[in-house]
């Protein structure tokens, strides 16, 4: 009885794993939401947070407060996370002029040295924090990767949960939504 229930349960969190971290390439399977009830709440200050640095000191999220923002929330063991990285860097560096900046949210993935090996090991070269269950209630998060585009205000334009088809594309589109959004009207 006891083997039936820890294989029950090993099972249970394979699926859960595998369902949460997918790599479909199917765009249908990435959603897509300005609307909903995790974005609302998360939105009224979407900045207003705190996580670990990768030498291990708090951060404060509203620092990033004037700029757009990309919230990549990732883990260590999610290949679709880690195959984003190319993309997200190139984001970052082709559009920092833009006072653009992405910001990767490793969760579930140990210490801040075992995220810093990680990123080493991936070339990443835009900042990463370690985020705690608390940080992904608040915004949500039901799978990974999870990008949240975050407006210069501070409250969320949109999220993208999955693997996201042509992800540099699909985020430089966005952006230039966003911050023609974020222009003074005359």
């Amino acid at each position: 009885m006891k083997r039936l229930t820890y294989t029950s349960v090993v099972v249970l969190l394979l699926g859960a794993s595998l369902f949460s971290c997918r790599s479909s390439g199917h765009s249908s399977d990435t959603r897509e939401s300005t609307g909903s009830a995790a974005v609302a709440a998360s939105n009224a200050n979407a900045l207003g947070f705190t996580a670990m640095d990768l030498e291990g000191k708090p951060f404060d999220g509203r620092t990033l407060k004037g700029k757009t923002i990309l919230l990549d929330f990732w883990a260590v063991w999610c290949k679709p996370c880690l195959a984003a990285f190319p993309a997200l860097k190139r984001l970052n560096r082709d559009f920092a002029r833009r006072n653009f900046e992405v910001v990767g949210m490793a969760v579930y993935s140990g210490t801040p040295a075992d995220v810093k090996k990680v990123v080493k090991e991936h070339g990443v070269d835009y900042r990463v924090l370690v985020g705690d269950e608390a940080l992904v209630k608040r915004f949500g998060v039901i799978g990974y990767p999870s990008y949240f585009l975050v407006r210069p205000d501070g409250t969320i334009y949109k999220k993208y949960v999955g693997e996201v088809p042509d992800l540099y594309e699909t985020i430089a589109a966005a952006l230039d939504t966003v911050q023609l959004q974020a222009q003074p009207q005359n």
